[in-house]
């Protein structure tokens, strides 16, 4: 019906509207429509395609695209504007209206998802959210979207309506006018196209006309010149084809630029005739260039005959040159062959001994090979690189005579290039052979790890292979396997698949890498590969067994997982069975609150169980699901019965849940009952108690007694009734709250609540109106006593205000004095601030004031006017007073300035006396300083009366603000003033004239004089040229003529300086003058223009002086240029006749005697003739530099010597070609005489290395054919021997003979290597002689270390049971000695030195004599022996003593030491930790009950003696034996006498000196030290202290008297407020320090104390805490007091800078709290210098910068270092130098060389070879042997 009337309602609105209407339809609410929307269809500009960044704006434009106006579109399109929001969104309302149907509305809006998806989006409708609409948009955008609207709602998408914001669409509208701009411009364009078109076709046809006829002409001139260069035609006819082609040339140039001017033209033309233009364009470039190439080809002709007849000459010329020079260079030819054969067969042969040395790397590899290999690559590396070597130096010397042969005459040059190119591919082959060696380290390196990898491989897949069989044999039994087996079975099959996996990964990797390099290599690799994929395919086998058997057992665990779940929740069930029993029998309860909390908590319980047990059985459920079908059906069903069980658990929850309700609400309301009578009580009570208010008095009466305990009665109960109200709510509003969630209503709880709240709201109403008769009361009391109080300040105010008023108004007549107006001052202001306080109290008072409390503010009020009014006229007084004082003081000052200025102006006046003592004319000096007396005093007096005008100026513009009668009186004095220096100043201006007049006199005659002084210098230098005149210097020396030339030259000068000196005092006058009066000015411009004029005519007399004397020095020395040469050249001649004459004998061809002389004789003639000819050139040089000099003068007497210098020179230059020459000569002589003589020397240096190399070869075979025969033999004997079954005697015979034979051994290699290093030392030139030499002795080391190997290999058993046998009979034979020598009873120390005898080493035999004294031994000889010879293999110093006769071990567990042997001892001394040192000297004793063995001895740490257990009962070391610990230095480090730093040193230990440890390492405990970042109290600055030091010792403590403000406060000066005085204002934060620990009180009974501040000494009282409870004043507890001086630092670190250096009692505050630093602990050890024997302690930090780290006697090689055979470094010869990484054995030492200070050691190898003394460190602390 509603669709129907809305049709019905649109059709009467027209034809047109009513037909879009009908065929739109309504859309109906509620209905759900199927959308039938389509996409947007059409190409939209991209301005639309932004829906989202359409703008937010006000107005929105609704337009179409269309060109045809459409029906239905025509109602949307126009301008909307903004109306409000709807659903989230703004909507829109056109603003236009429809013509014809002006009551028609249009809106556009959103709307949302309310009535369902189909009706959401934006609307074009006749109201918002009504039942009419036009069009739809589903989109859900922020604003309109642009496109997209269907229309009608339910049709297609319309793509011509469009909606956009005003700014866009403006923007829109724009791009569409320059689309129709552009449309107008491009038919425009066709249009004048057409016309080109029609214009152009013309033009290009008469310039193709045009071009073919010149394309006519140069065919035929072209065919003309084919012609001509076809024939033999003459130079006349080839002139005339020349002609021809350039006038082609010409008419083809003609038609380039007719063609080139319409190209031009044609930019404008169509593109396809422009193309065409262009085109001829390309056509005439094309015949000129065919013209310029016949031209070329006419030229070239001519030019390739001239050629031919050149090179017919050329050739005749070089058959002739060939004959004459064949010979010579065939000559120099085989001169340069044998050189370069020798060095291509020297090449050849090095690279063949590459071969030979690498022949054992052919061998496969094998480990015990692997020294042998290493030295053949290093053998065959230095092989690689001599043969490089070789080859590069043969290429280098056949590319230089390469070079020289390219200038050799072509048969011989080919021949040459021919023989050198044989030897080039010589080496090349020879390269390509040495190139695989160059990489054979890498190649062998490369074998090893291919065949290290294959093994590795192998040896892992057969583990994987072990895992995989492993898995296969354990799935055997798994029918009845349990979970346990299972898990064991899984473990089994992960551990075989990761190994498995990656050993297959490994293999695929190291395959794919070896695919790149085919060999036998990737063959094995696949090979493995394949047994991989098999054990692969097994595993797999085995995993799906263990799979099935895992489904079965899993589906067996998962029922009884679920069957557990039901139970555990039918228990909580049973339980909340066993809950309810006592409500359902009725039971009387004594806590029923606590049964119905026991009831929820059950019911929750129960809950969750039945929750939990659901989810399980779901969650159980989807993993039945992925079981196989089999257990999964059955599964399924058990869990289907126990779900079913779980509902009915559930159902009985339910039931269980709404009986506790129930029992809920009832308990709720007796508790509310409770509470509402309760607080009924309460509001009974506070209503007798406001009764008893009524008796207060009306306003004006006094208080009764007892009124105030009433009020507090009362309020008492208030609050009481107040408190009971509001519990009895809350209990009301809560029960509410649980009703509600208990679901109950209308059944009786209803009713019961209403009740309780309306008796609530009766007592709520009650007490409101009993709360305001007591505020009543409360108020009429607070107004009598606010108002005695207002009262009391009011009187004293006035009081302030009388004392004001007679102080400021003394009388008419009497003045105050300064001090007594700012005292008036300040009390006014006092009594004014006091009045304004007491004013503003009482108008905020009046403003809520009523009744009698504003009655008796208005009376105050009016006083505090009248007091006001008072103030006032003493204020003004005062001022007026104030001001009288102010204008005094300014009319003083002015008076001072003015004094001031009148004494300038009159020592101005006495400055110019000196002018007027009657004297015209005074002296320049005494004149120059009265002028500037006169200028000094003047500018001073200048100054002081501007700065007095300014100074009254300024006043008069103060005085103006005085009142008018002060104003008056002080203008009236500075106006006089004004006029005395007014006086002043028109004086001082006369004088200023006199004395610029006066200057301008004075400086003319300065002028005057200057000139003076020009013109007597000029007469001087005028005299001193007539001096040098011809005849005076024809006879004088050069000295003498330079003497006169100096007297010339500085007498010039001087008057050079003369007139410069003047011209510019004269233009400083001309200056000066500009800046004087017009009138002084022309007559000084004048005088000065005069003295100008005789300047110049000084300088032009000046000039024309030094012009002749310019001539008479050129006339000088051009006399003495040519005698000076003249005399140089006989000099020369003489040197060169001499230098020819000494070397006339060297010249002979008979050179022998040259030959048998020393070198001296030529190098003294070379070296003279070389001096001669440097004296030549440098005569030669000095010579062309006069030449160059004399050059450059155009005239004068220089000019005229020229030709006589030339001749000269000539001269020169033929005596330096003629010394020149003789020099080369000289030269060449002295090369060919060195030259035979070094070709004797090597023939003699050659025949050395021969014998050398013989010599060393044969002692190296002889010593390694010796060494390899011993070692062979003892080897086979060894072979032959069971060690088992031989004796000792036969074992040490047997490892004596393994010894020698090594020894032997290593003396051969030794052999070699000195031979090998002799040849490496050789630095010869016939080096290369020993090159075979060194081969063969590489080879016998070879020998040799492989005869080593084999030999250790045969003898290895052998010497491995005597070393047993050894080793247990060394042991018995040292424990028994030690055992023997500890019953002596005496140190270790004291034992060496008795058997020493004072030396550093004992001797075995007597160390034997000294074993035998010893008694109850049992020892042999041969016992003792081995002792001997495992400590003192070299000798038995003290470090080997020790060693074998004191005990010490390291305790592996933690055991007591105690007092007694006993293990059952409880006497301890205490507990040896695990790793502690301990020194054996009694024991071991093995108690024969328990079997534990027990020493005594003491513990190094801290030196505790006692017994320890060794060995426990069951045979568990608590003990590990070790040797004696020794120390070396690491740094330098000084030792003191206790574990103190500050005890005295004993020593300072050097680096590398070795200690004995004695005690120690000992921990010393450190306190830690306290730091605290704090701020002084005297001002900001913040830093670091330190409270308490690592002593222990306390530097600053907590200040007990210190305060700190925490609300701002004012000090006072006494201790009561109402008397008191502002001292100080104390600013939050600051402290104060305690004077009067006393707590005081005032008169207002607050506590006050008397402090002094910390910033400022300023003392005074401050208050605690005020009356309203606020604190002002807090004991703090972070200031601290420092008890001594201490540093005040920038970090707490120690070494941070200091700021400042803090005395005894500065107080700080602390800024954070205090920071404990634990210093690193101490270590100290007490030890023995080995050196010289001192003892003490050495204490440091553990680290790795400690100065001592432990010792042991063997070190390694970190560089080169040479070893000797004595202790000195210096003065001895070095055996041989160390190697890096090689390892040393100490036998001696370490010991200090006194010639050095270097620290030394005597090395062995660790074979036991001893070589000699090496240095640890060098004097610049490089590290040659470290401790290993």
């Amino acid at each position: 019906a509603g669709q129907r009337q809305a049709r019905i309602l649109w059709w009467a609105l027209g034809t047109s509207i009513m037909a879009w209407a009908s065929a739109a339809g309504v859309r109906p609410r509620g209905v759900q429509v199927q959308n039938s929307s389509a996409p947007v269809r059409g190409a939209v500009p991209a301005i639309l395609a932004k829906q989202a960044k359409i703008s937010e704006d006000a107005t929105m434009i609704v337009f179409t695209t269309a060109e045809k106006d459409e029906i239905g579109i025509r109602t949307l399109v126009g301008e909307y504007h903004e109306g409000g929001a709807n659903h989230g969104r703004k909507f829109y309302q056109k603003t236009q209206k429809i013509p014809g149907h002006e009551d028609v509305n249009v809106f556009l809006y959103f709307w949302d998802e309310r009535d369902g998806p189909a009706f959401s989006g934006w609307w074009f409708g006749n109201q918002v959210g009504g039942s009419q609409v036009w069009s739809r948009n589903q989109q859900k955008t922020m604003v309109p979207p642009t496109q997209g609207w269907t229309i009608p709602w339910d049709g297609k998408v319309e793509d011509k309506l469009l909606v956009l914001g005003s700014a866009e669409k403006k923007q829109y509208d724009k791009k569409e006018a320059l689309a129709r701009m552009q449309g107008r411009k491009q038919e425009e364009t066709a249009s004048l196209t057409s016309a080109l078109t029609t214009e152009w076709e013309g033009r290009v046809q008469r310039t193709t006309e045009k071009l073919a006829s010149a394309e006519v002409d140069v065919e035929a001139a072209l065919e003309t010149s084919h012609e001509a260069l076809a024939g033999d035609m003459g130079d006349a006819a080839v002139e005339e084809v020349h002609k021809q082609l350039a006038g082609v040339m010409r008419m083809l140039a003609e038609t380039q630029r007719a063609v080139a001017l319409e190209s031009i033209a044609a930019q404008k033309a169509p593109p396809e005739l422009k193309a065409e233009v262009m085109g001829l364009g390309d056509r005439v470039r094309k015949l000129q260039q065919r013209i310029k190439e016949e031209q070329q080809k006419l030229k070239n002709s001519k030019e390739a005959k001239a050629r031919e007849a050149e090179d017919r000459a050329r050739r005749a010329e070089e058959e002739s040159r060939e004959g004459e020079f064949a010979g010579e260079h065939t000559q120099q030819l085989e001169e340069m062959m044998p050189p370069a054969l020798e060095k291509v067969d020297a090449a050849e042969d090095e690279v063949e001994k590459v071969g030979i040395a690498a022949a054992p790397l052919q061998i496969d590899v094998a480990e015990d090979l692997r020294p042998v290999m290493l030295q053949a690559i290093k053998e065959t590396e230095q092989r690689v690189r001599a043969a490089q070597a070789a080859i590069g130096e043969a290429r280098r010397y056949i590319s230089g005579k390469l070079a020289t042969v390219s200038k050799f005459v072509p048969s011989v040059k080919k021949q040459a290039v021919d023989e050198f190119s044989n030897l080039q591919n010589k080496l090349n082959d020879a390269q390509k052979k040495l190139t695989p060696y160059k990489a054979v380290r890498q190649d062998y390196e490369q074998r090893v790890q291919a065949k290290k990898m294959y093994e590795e491989l192998s040896n892992k897949l057969a583990g994987a292979e072990i895992e995989v069989e492993k898995a296969a044999m354990m799935t055997a039994p798994l029918g009845g396997d349990s979970v346990e087996g299972l898990k064991e079975t899984e473990n089994a099959l992960a551990a075989a698949q990761s190994a498995l996996s990656q050993t297959t990964r490994l293999i695929e990797t190291k395959l794919g890498s070896a695919e790149k390099n085919p060999g036998p290599l990737r063959d094995e690799l696949k090979a493995l590969q394949e047994r991989g994929s098999q054990a692969q395919e097994k595993l797999n086998e085995v995993r799906t067994t263990v799979k099935d058997t895992q489904v079965r057992g899993a589906a067996d665990r998962l029922l009884r997982d679920v069957s557990e779940k039901v139970s555990m929740a039918e228990d909580e069930l049973q339980r909340m069975s066993e809950v309810e029993l006592p409500f359902l029998r009725g039971d009387v309860m004594d806590d029923v609150d606590s049964a119905i909390a026991e009831a929820d908590k059950v019911t929750v319980k129960v809950h969750a169980a039945l929750a939990d047990g659901q989810a399980f059985v779901a969650k159980k459920l989807i993993e039945v699901s992925r079981f196989t079908e089999g257990p999964a059906r059955s599964a399924k069903e058990e869990i289907d019965m126990l779900q079913k069980r779980l509902e009915e658990g559930r159902a009985r929850l339910q039931q269980f849940k709404a009986a506790t309700a129930d029992r809920k609400r009832v308990r709720l309301l007796e508790e509310v009952e409770g509470k509402v009578a309760a607080a009924e009580a309460e509001v009974q009570q506070l209503r007798q108690g406001t009764e008893a208010l009524q008796s207060i008095g009306p306003a004006g009466q006094a208080l009764e007694e007892g009124v105030a305990e009433m009020v507090e009665q009362a309020n008492l109960a208030e609050r009481a009734a107040e408190g009971a109200t509001v519990v009895a709510r809350k209990c009301l509003l809560q029960k509410t709250a649980d009703l509600k969630r208990l679901a109950i209503s209308g059944s009786g709880a209803g009713s019961d609540l209403g009740k309780l709240q309306t008796r609530l709201n009766n007592m709520l109403q009650e007490m409101t109106k009993l709360r305001s008769l007591t505020k009543e009361a409360e108020e009429r009391i607070r107004v009598k006593q606010l108002l005695s109080e207002v009262s009391i300040r009011l009187d004293s105010t006035e009081k302030e205000v009388d004392k004001v008023v007679a102080s400021a108004l003394p009388g008419a007549e009497f003045q105050l004095s300064s001090e007594a107006v700012e005292q008036v001052e300040r009390a006014t202001s006092s009594a004014q601030t006091k009045l304004s306080t007491t004013a503003k109290l009482l108008d905020v008072k009046l403003k809520n004031a009523q009744g009698f409390m504003k009655d008796e503010l208005a009376g105050m009020r009016q006083r505090i006017s009248q007091a006001e009014t008072k103030l006032g006229e003493a204020i003004n007084s005062a001022s007026e007073q104030k001001e009288r004082l102010q204008a005094s003081l300014l009319v003083t000052q002015a008076q001072e300035k003015v004094q001031k200025a009148e004494a300038e102006v009159q020592r101005t006046s006495e400055s110019e006396l000196p002018f007027l003592k009657g004297i015209e004319v005074l002296a320049a000096a005494e004149a120059a300083k009265a002028i500037n007396a006169c200028e000094a005093t003047a500018s001073s007096a200048q100054k002081a009366i501007t700065e007095a005008r300014t100074f009254i100026i300024q006043k008069l513009t103060d005085a103006k603000n005085f009142s008018d009668v002060v104003c008056d009186t002080c203008t009236k004095d500075l106006l006089s003033y004004q006029k005395n220096l007014d006086v002043g100043a028109s004086k001082l201006t006369e004088l200023k004239k006199d004395t610029m007049e006066r200057k301008r006199k004075i400086q003319i005659e300065a002028s005057g004089e200057k000139i003076s002084e020009v013109e007597s210098a000029i007469e001087k230098f005028k005299s001193a040229v007539a001096k040098f005149t011809e005849e005076s210097l024809a006879e004088a020396s050069a000295d003498d003529a330079r003497s006169v030339c100096d007297d010339i030259g500085q007498t010039e000068q001087e008057a050079q300086a003369r007139v410069a000196a003047a011209r510019k005092f004269l233009a400083q006058r001309v200056q000066e003058a500009k800046n004087f009066p017009e009138a002084v000015r022309v007559s000084a411009s004048a005088e000065l223009m005069a003295l100008n004029g005789r300047l110049t005519q000084c300088q032009a007399e000046l000039a024309k002086v030094s012009k002749q004397c310019t001539q008479q020095e050129q006339r000088f020395v051009a006399q003495k240029l040519v005698a000076d040469a003249a005399s140089s050249l006989e000099k020369l001649q003489a040197d060169v006749e001499q230098a020819s004459k000494m070397a006339a004998p060297i010249f002979a061809e008979d050179r022998s005697e040259l030959l048998s002389k020393p070198a001296e004789g030529i190098e003294k003639i070379d070296s003279y003739v070389q001096e001669v000819h440097a004296k030549c050139q440098e005569a030669a040089d000095a010579m062309d530099r006069k030449a160059v000099e004399v050059a450059a003068v155009k005239q004068g007497p220089l000019e005229q010597v020229k030709g006589t210098l030339m001749q000269q020179r000539t001269k020169f230059s033929a005596e330096l070609a003629k010394i020149g020459a003789l020099r080369k000569r000289v030269s060449m002589t002295k090369a060919a005489v060195l030259q035979l003589k070094k070709e004797e020397l090597q023939r003699v240096e050659e025949e050395k290395c021969k014998a050398l190399a013989a010599e060393s070869v044969a002692k190296g075979t002889a010593a390694i054919d010796a060494a390899e025969a011993k070692a062979s033999k003892v080897a086979d004997s060894a072979k032959l021997v069971l060690p088992e079954q031989q004796s000792l005697k036969e074992l040490t015979s047997i490892n004596n003979a393994t010894d020698e034979a090594l020894e032997s051994l290593a003396q051969a290699q030794s052999v070699v290597a000195q031979a090998l290093g002799q040849h490496e030392a050789y630095k010869g030139a016939a080096r290369s002689m020993l090159l075979e030499a060194r081969v063969e002795l590489k080879k016998l080391a070879v020998r040799a270390s492989i005869a080593e190997r084999k030999l250790r290999t045969a003898t290895e058993a052998v010497r491995s049971a005597h070393a047993q046998i050894l080793k247990a009979l060394t042991k018995k034979a040292r424990d028994t000695l030690r055992t023997a020598a500890r019953k002596l009873n005496k140190t270790i120390d004291e034992l060496f030195d008795q058997v020493a005898s004072g030396k550093d080493q004992i001797t075995e035999p007597i160390f034997l004599k000294f074993v035998r004294s010893l008694k109850g031994h049992g020892l042999k000889d041969e016992e003792v022996s081995l002792v001997y010879k495992q400590f003192g293999r070299y000798g038995l110093r003290k470090i080997g003593f020790v060693k074998a006769l004191q005990e010490f071990a390291r305790c592996e567990k933690a055991v007591a030491i105690t007092s007694g042997a006993d293990a059952s001892s409880k006497d301890v001394v205490r507990q040896l930790e695990q790793g502690e040192l301990f020194e054996i000297s009694e024991g071991p004793v093995t108690d024969a009950a328990t079997q534990v063995m027990r020493v005594r001895g003491r513990a190094l740490r801290d030196s505790a003696a006692g017994w320890v257990t060794f060995q426990d009962g069951q045979g568990g070391p608590c003990m590990k034996p070790r040797e004696k610990p020794f120390l070396c230095v690491s740094r330098p480090v000084s030792m003191h006498e206790r574990f103190d730093d500050a005890s005295p040193a004993v020593r300072s230990l050097q680096v590398d000196e070795v200690l004995e440890l004695l005690e120690g390492p000992r921990e010393e405990t450190t306190t830690p030290e306290i730091h605290l970042r704090i701020q002084l109290c005297k001002d900001p600055m913040e830093g670091w202290i330190t409270l308490q030091d690592g002593e222990g010792k306390k530097i600053a403590a907590q200040s007990e008297g210190i305060y700190v403000c925490k609300a701002t406060i004012a000090m006072t000066d006494v201790l009561d407020l109402k008397r008191c005085k502002v001292v100080h204002k104390v600013e939050i934060g600051e402290p104060l320090l305690v004077i009067n620990a006393q707590e005081q009180k005032d008169s207002a009974a607050i506590k006050r104390l008397k402090f002094k501040g910390l910033r400022h000494d300023k003392e005074g009282w401050v208050t605690l805490k005020g009356n309203q409870g606020t604190t002002y004043m807090e004991a703090s507890k972070s200031h601290y007091k420092l008890t001594k001086a201490t540093q005040l630092r920038q970090e707490m670190a120690q070494d941070s800078p200091i700021l400042r250096t803090l005395e005894a009692g500065v107080v700080m505050e602390g800024l954070d709290s205090p920071k404990e630093v634990h210093p690193d602990p101490k270590m100290g050890i007490r030890m023995r210098s080995l050196e010289d024997g001192k003892l003490g302690w050495v204490s440091f930090v553990a680290g790795p910068e400690a100065p001592i780290r432990p010792w042991a006697p063997r070190y390694t090689c970190k560089a080169p270092v040479a070893l000797t055979k004595a202790l000195a470094a210096q003065g001895v010869a070095a055996i041989r130098l160390t190697e890096v990484g090689e390892k040393f054995e100490a036998v001696e030492g370490p010991t200090r060389d006194k010639a050095t200070g270097l620290q030394r050691v005597r090395c062995a190898t660790m074979e036991g070879v001893v070589l000699g003394w090496a240095t640890l460190r060098g004097t610049e602390g490089e590290i040659f042997l470290e401790v290993s």
